[in-house]
């Protein structure tokens, strides 16, 4: 339809560009057209970036096989478009592809949302991408920067890595999907600072020998469990709030993850479950509210857990039989039942470890005296309250009451339960601040995405009834926008006097 190659430049306005062979607009060899209100559709790709074309593209209606296809090092920068209906991916980024992404509506394609492969690195801000089957694909060595964009409605997964791919994916909000994120068949990535919750099970799957990084990410699961790495699956979680799920983390048959400074609560059977031949690293962790129990490790399990909080479940740690956990410096405190229960035949190590029960009743649960201690603690006791890791330490005031117990001084058993419990009971509201913003129900959630695809729709038509009588009507007065979104600071602050919005509906 339009071919702007050789350092090309132009303004396209207002047309209704379609059915043609290859793609509606092709931009390469450092052209940067400019298009604005138009309506391309019914060709195998929308628009088409190659060798190094650039361009600006503004709130155009993109539909078509593949939306939008970057490739061989076009960089061009896409603002507030409509990217929808497409036969296959509504965005695809390949054969180091680059690209700006900010503020599009991205939904109702029929694979991905986003396709990024072959070493492409694009950068998507502040875009919504829904209602597709897979929202985002990161494979073959794709890359990309993925930041402050809602992604929602996935019917298989929000974010699939798999195949090397490695994106950074920071400060995101993912909800309402099948599955929110799962990486693959050797998939890497760094997930940041990202919020996920009303996700289906499990919110973040990792397998087949992926592994990805997770950091400071708010990740709510649902009925099944929360985290899950099995199958060779591997990847580092540091400091994540994890939570509220039938269990918080599965480590499956030859998972081997580490987790380090994690607040790991409310699981609804136990916290954390290594079924058999899983194996994987925790320290650092507080790991509390299990419903069942804190920590199960099943038979032919081998994991290792250092310098762990474990308290305020039903059980604290149960090693099954044949189990070969290993236990180091970790304390055991404030548990419903006892503190550490071992079957018979089980072959854990337990070293340094402070293991406290909150009654009068033994810490521990070990009537055939299965596996090897060494230097424990073992005691009943009220006052075991203890330092949390560095990310959830308690307030001052607390600090210096947890100082005068650890040094032990001569108060009153009464006196140190009732503290104790105030200071349970303000970490407790520490970590629970993370629900306050999780106040809409699933009813008023679908009612919000009804609203915002009707809003889009007729954002949709208003530009399309705009291209359509562009030759017939003179240009309209200038109107507010019917939606304003982000545009670069270095670009220009507003389109000439010729590229007007589109009209509101009557």
């Amino acid at each position: 339809g339009v071919h702007a190659l050789g350092r090309g430049r132009g303004r396209f306005v207002g047309n209704d560009v379609r059915g043609n062979a290859l793609a509606g607009v092709c931009s390469e060899d450092r052209a940067a057209p400019h298009l604005a209100g138009n309506w391309l559709r019914e060709s195998p790709v929308g628009i088409l970036a190659c060798e190094k074309g650039e361009g600006v593209i503004r709130r155009n209606v993109i539909t078509g096989g593949v939306g939008v296809s970057v490739e061989s090092g076009a960089n061009p920068t896409l603002q507030s478009n409509w990217i929808m209906d497409c036969s296959h991916a509504g965005v695809r980024v390949h054969s180091k592809g680059l690209g700006t992404f900010r503020g599009n509506d991205i939904f109702r394609n029929t694979e991905q949302g986003v396709l990024v492969t072959t070493e492409g690195h694009p950068r998507f801000v502040q875009n919504q991408i829904f209602a597709q089957d897979v929202a985002i694909c990161v494979a073959d060595d794709g890359q990309g920067l993925f930041e402050d964009n809602d992604v929602y409605h996935a019917h298989r997964c929000a974010i699939l890595v798999r195949h090397g791919g490695a994106p950074t994916v920071a400060f995101n909000a993912i909800y309402h999907c099948k599955a929110a994120i799962q990486a693959e068949a050797q998939g890497l990535g760094r997930f940041q600072s990202n919020t996920v919750y009303r996700n289906g099970c499990p919110a973040v799957l990792v397998t087949d020998g992926a592994a990805g990084t997770f950091i400071n990410n708010d990740l709510e699961g649902g009925d099944g469990p929360c985290v899950l790495v099995g199958n060779g699956g591997a990847g580092t979680f540091q400091n994540n709030l994890i939570h509220s799920s039938l269990s918080c983390v599965v480590v499956d048959e030859q998972g081997n993850p580490h987790f380090e400074g994690n607040l790991i609560r409310a699981g609804q059977a136990q916290c954390i479950l290594v079924s058999s031949k899983g194996r994987g690293l925790f320290t650092q962790n507080s790991i509390l509210g299990g419903r069942g129990h804190g920590i199960v490790i099943q038979p032919h399990a081998a994991p290792a857990f250092e310098a762990n909080e474990i308290y305020q479940n039903g059980i604290g740690v149960s090693v099954h039989s044949r189990a070969q956990a290993v236990f180091k410096d970790n304390h055991m405190f404030s548990n419903v039942r006892v503190a550490l229960s071992v079957e018979d035949g089980a072959l854990g190590e337990f070293t340094s470890n402070r293991i406290y029960s909150s009654n009068t009743e033994p810490p521990m649960h070990n009537p055939t005296r299965s596996g090897t201690f060494s230097n424990n603690d073992s005691r009943c006791s009220f006052a075991s309250y203890a330092r949390l890791p560095v990310r959830f330490r308690p307030p001052p005031q607390l600090q210096s009451r947890n100082a005068s117990m650890e040094s032990e001084a001569s108060t009153p058993r009464s006196a140190r339960r009732i503290s104790s419990a105030k200071a349970d009971v303000a970490k407790a509201d520490m970590a629970f601040e993370a629900d306050k913003r999780r106040k809409l129900t699933h009813e008023q959630l679908e009612q919000q995405l009804a609203q915002r695809l009707t809003q889009v729709l007729e954002n949709v038509t208003a530009v399309t009834r705009a291209a359509q009588s562009v030759d017939l009507v003179p240009p309209p007065e200038p109107v507010t926008p019917p939606r304003v979104l982000h545009f670069d600071a270095d670009a220009d602050a507003s389109p000439p006097e010729s590229v007007l919005a589109p009209p509101p509906l009557s």
